[in-house]
């Protein structure tokens, strides 16, 4: 527990998840002021503007670390993939949380040796697990009403990120894909995946312990709407799941020749939404002071086998996931 009444939090890093981030923790009684760090001043004036929240701005990340009313650094932008500013953080004795994964699951891994030997507690954020169209098919799964899940299939289709283009970008793309397939399925234990010559496709198909699943992802144009579908194949039934908050039945099972919309509840939108939600979980375990293993186990499987998947993808052929 914090020894304020609000967490107060040092923001690193000024992008389109920052402002999402921002409107979140206005939103959350339980946060005090905000920090925030960035050198470009083009992307600290609109969120200046925007949020009161705001005490004070910086340019070096590192003079926030020094802020001694600081408890949080919640590290977005380029910065959330590199475990440096991070790790900084942790040893200055502030709990840290991650808005995207590091690099790779050995910089997670850096991270969380570091967050053991320090008082502050370590992060990850998984907004698209609190999308409503996931948790409502989560709770149908646990009902037992499609039986066990036997086959899982997503495609993840999202705008490229600067200077990522083809299978790059389509690699990007499939982190998110894989961490719910997984919350689904389990960890894969095998990915065997290409590139279509074009390389704006990446295909791939993961082992799972029980349960197959394939993966299509990709990049679009810069101004493209993201595409997120997924299909979960049980002993009893089908459940298809669609993330545009446009459509009018986001989920539907499939029984035989039965089809059944399920209700869910998906705001206009629905990623800020989410990512509200998983913002004010985090806020939560911090001033709880709950571990929050499941978080970090989930993101560890996921950049392990974004890993395999990347090596399925230059090798040509079926990659072990490592432990």
């Amino acid at each position: 527990m914090t020894a304020h009444d609000k967490l107060r939090v040092a923001l690193l890093g000024a992008d389109e998840e920052s402002g999402l981030l921002l409107g979140a923790l206005v939103d959350d009684a339980r946060v005090g002021d905000v920090y925030l760090a960035e050198r470009d001043e083009k992307l600290v004036a609109p969120l200046t503007r925007r949020w009161g929240i705001i005490k004070r701005t910086v340019a070096d990340w590192r003079e926030l670390l020094r802020e001694e009313t600081v408890d949080v650094v919640w590290i977005a932008g380029p910065l959330s993939a590199s475990p440096e500013a991070a790790g900084a953080a942790l040893a200055a004795g502030k709990h840290v949380v991650l808005a995207g994964p590091p690099r790779s699951a050995v910089d997670l891994q850096l991270l969380v040796q570091a967050a053991r030997k320090a008082p502050g507690r370590l992060r990850v954020a998984l907004p698209h697990l609190y999308n409503p169209t996931v948790v409502k098919a989560r709770q149908v799964v646990a009902a037992g009403d499609v039986g066990e899940l036997q086959l899982g299939q997503a495609l993840a289709l999202m705008p490229a990120e600067a200077g990522k283009t083809g299978a790059k970008s389509g690699l990007a793309a499939a982190f998110t894909a894989i961490y719910v397939l997984q919350d689904f399925l389990g960890p894969a234990t095998s990915v065997a995946a290409s590139a279509d010559p074009g390389e704006k496709l990446v295909g791939a198909t993961l082992q799972h312990a029980a349960a197959l699943s394939t993966l299509t992802a990709g990049g679009l144009d810069a101004e493209a709407r993201p595409v997120q579908e997924r299909r979960l194949v049980g002993t009893e039934g089908t459940l298809l799941l669609r993330d545009d908050p446009e459509d009018e039945l986001p989920l539907i099972g499939l029984r035989g020749e039965e089809f059944i919309p399920i209700p869910v509840r998906v705001p206009l939108h629905v990623y800020p939404y989410a990512v509200a939600q998983a913002a004010h979980a985090l806020v939560d375990s911090l001033l709880a002071e709950k571990d929050n293993e499941e978080t970090l186990e989930a993101a560890f499987q996921a950049l392990a086998t974004a890993r395999a998947l990347d090596e399925s993808v230059r090798s040509g052929r079926r990659v072990t996931v490592e432990e």
